[in-house]
């Protein structure tokens, strides 16, 4: 013994189901370790069966359409085995936050049991998707239970916050950002209404848009989101925007950044600043699709304005994840746009997002994470929601807020254009998350997708730095729902078509 010596023990118990990461990284290490044990060069390849049975991967997309459906089907089934819905009262309450970013010793997950109008909604509009496939009129039953949930959440007071959908049961008088509206609600019952003529949703749908207009920036814009105090709360919530209940002289305000207050009646005089596709362009996709289906200039002109002031600074918006993230969410409210005016300026903006986006397009069909000058605000960041990116073209796909938006995106660009060439690129992404869904013996993972895959290695793998949604985290409607809403559109490509006409 030396002074220099450094004696410690620790035990690698489960490693394999565990997920430790990246897989070869650690086959080498054990490798080596029981090679200092035994002396034998021990061959590595006799674990393999056993990662096979963690999860796997099925390369095959052939016959496709049989391979969509299936992984569809895949979907669902696992929302059933694994009581991702409130099922009570006998039938479909709402939906469940997922699975969370822990990964516990002996290979269990962590369960999120928050139940969110986005995660609802999403999975709703898959539902309403299901049956526009099958016509079995139990989907559509079972979509508009969850729409229940949606619609008992908006507010029905009157007064400034009249038309507003709650972000969940957590927090009742909690107003998330208008993605969650667009992508729980607005976007679902508009699509309805295009393919079905079917308008029993068009008082809520109105009334939830009118109020997102009552408080948009006078570019067009929202602020990135507003929270609105429960009467009956002091606590904190920490954002950069919250609402306040009426004063007793019938203000409202708002707080910006914690320090200058203001009322709610500001929104429309100054700008919401956020020429983002994270945060406005699903928002502004609904407005533009609204218009066509509802036929109210006030929405077309208030779309109008959001999108020309992202185009004044694309390609430079303002990045949440990363530039690979905003370009994925641009394509559909690029699209929505030029299906709303006809404009060739409008269609050349559209080619033009889409075809910066195949700067980043991997052989797999998947988009690799880039950042033009890394100023993404989640870039790195510790302690909060952070992006997957590590290094511009790091081979780390990200499903949660980049790729999972491509599918809906790239048919609907096929929709109001009519050009193959936007058919091909969901083909190209549809087959890519065909090959990236988990197959595993452990119910709790088969069939989805997870957040973080890398392509080079074959397996989840990424920046955990994430504190909410990290490598493994799995968000039922975000993730899940949006993937096979795409791809059971693509799948109806022939007869949808016919209702952009």
């Amino acid at each position: 013994e030396h002074d220099s010596l450094l004696v410690c023990s620790f035990r690698l118990v489960n490693f394999i189901k565990a997920k430790f990461a990246p897989r070869n990284k650690w086959k080498k290490l054990i490798q080596f370790i029981l090679k200092w044990v035994t002396g034998q060069e021990i061959d590595m390849n006799v674990a393999d069966p056993l990662y096979e049975k963690v999860y796997r991967f099925d390369e095959n997309t052939e016959p496709f359409n049989e391979k969509c459906l299936d992984a569809v089907n895949r979907v669902f089934e696992w929302f059933e085995i694994n009581e991702m819905y409130d099922k009570r009262y006998d039938r479909y309450n709402s939906v469940k936050e997922g699975l969370g970013p822990a990964v516990y010793a002996d290979g269990t997950h962590k369960r999120e049991e928050t139940v969110r109008s986005d995660n609802t909604g999403e999975l709703s509009f898959a539902w309403f998707m299901r049956y526009m496939m099958t016509k079995n009129k139990e989907c559509l039953k079972v979509s508009d239970s969850l729409s229940d949930f949606l619609l008992d959440l908006q507010v029905r007071e009157e007064g400034p916050y009249y038309g507003m959908i709650r972000n969940g049961t957590f927090a009742w008088w909690n107003v998330c950002y208008q993605d969650d509206s667009a992508r729980s609600f607005l976007l679902p019952k508009l699509f309805e209404m295009l393919y079905t003529g079917e308008m029993k949703y068009e008082r809520p749908v109105r009334d939830c848009l009118d109020f997102l207009i009552r408080t948009t920036g006078k570019d067009g814009l929202r602020v990135p989101c507003t929270y609105l105090i429960s009467p009956d709360s002091t606590e904190t919530l920490g954002k950069p925007y919250r609402m306040h209940p009426p004063r007793e002289d019938g203000v409202i305000r708002y707080t910006l950044d914690g320090e200058v207050i203001r009322d709610i009646a500001i929104f429309p005089k100054v700008d919401g600043s956020t020429p983002s596709g994270h945060y406005n362009g699903w928002y502004l996709a609904s407005l533009f699709l609204a218009y066509k289906v509802l036929g109210d200039e006030k929405y077309l002109e208030t779309a109008k304005k959001g999108m020309s002031r992202i185009m004044a600074v694309y390609p430079f918006t303002s990045r949440e994840h990363s530039e690979t993230q905003e370009l994925c969410r641009l394509i559909l409210p690029s699209a929505m746009q030029y299906f709303a005016t006809g404009s060739e300026e409008d269609k050349a903006f559209l080619y033009r997002v889409t075809k910066d986006l195949q700067r980043f397009k991997h052989e797999s069909g998947a988009y690799l994470e880039w950042d033009t000058g890394y100023t993404a605000r989640r870039s790195g960041t510790v302690g909060d929601e952070c992006s997957l990116l590590s290094k511009n073209g790091d081979p780390v796909i990200d499903h949660l807020y980049s790729l999972n938006w491509l599918p809906v995106s790239f048919i609907q660009s096929y929709f109001v254009t009519k050009d193959p060439y936007f058919y091909t690129l969901w083909e190209d992404i549809t087959r890519y998350f065909l090959k990236v869904q988990l197959r595993s013996e452990d119910k709790v993972i088969d069939g989805v997708w997870t957040r973080a895959f890398d392509i080079n290695h074959k397996e989840v793998y990424g920046v955990p730095n994430d504190i909410g949604w990290a490598p493994w985290s799995v968000e039922t409607g975000w993730t899940l729902g949006e993937i096979i809403i795409g791809i059971q559109q693509g799948l109806m490509a022939e007869e949808l078509i016919e209702k952009y006409k």
